[in-house]
């Protein structure tokens, strides 16, 4: 069954203890390719139309998965996965225009184990 609300799986962003190691790792195993670098984050393309599928920040310590971003529908399923979020269990951070340079709109949501979810 198809979800209501969400049409697929956006972007992942990572976070690696060297930038530089993981961009080579990222385009020359997976052939993806640098659609921006700024302050510490690299932001790769794949083949589809988004800005970018995979985000990696640079950050000491253990790699972490920093951020999952899904593809809502529309306006409306925002705001009914708000709601659904919160009934189950989940926080909502904010919500309004997405940070990132891929822009739109997000709701930005930490599930009950407190990872992050756009």
């Amino acid at each position: 069954m198809k979800s209501p609300w969400i049409s697929a799986l956006r972007s992942v962003a990572l976070t690696v203890p060297d930038l530089a190691a993981a961009e080579i790792f990222y385009t020359q195993t997976w052939g993806l390719v640098l659609a921006e670098k700024s302050q510490g984050v690299a932001y790769f393309r794949g083949s589809g139309h988004d800005h970018h599928l995979l985000a990696l920040h640079e950050a000491a310590g253990t790699p972490q998965l920093r951020l999952v971003t899904l593809r809502a529908r529309s306006a409306k399923a925002l705001e009914e996965i708000a709601q659904a979020a919160q009934a189950a269990g989940g926080v909502v951070e904010r919500t309004g225009a997405a940070l990132d340079p891929a822009g739109g709109h997000v709701v930005v949501i930490r599930d009950p184990d407190g990872r992050r979810l756009e």
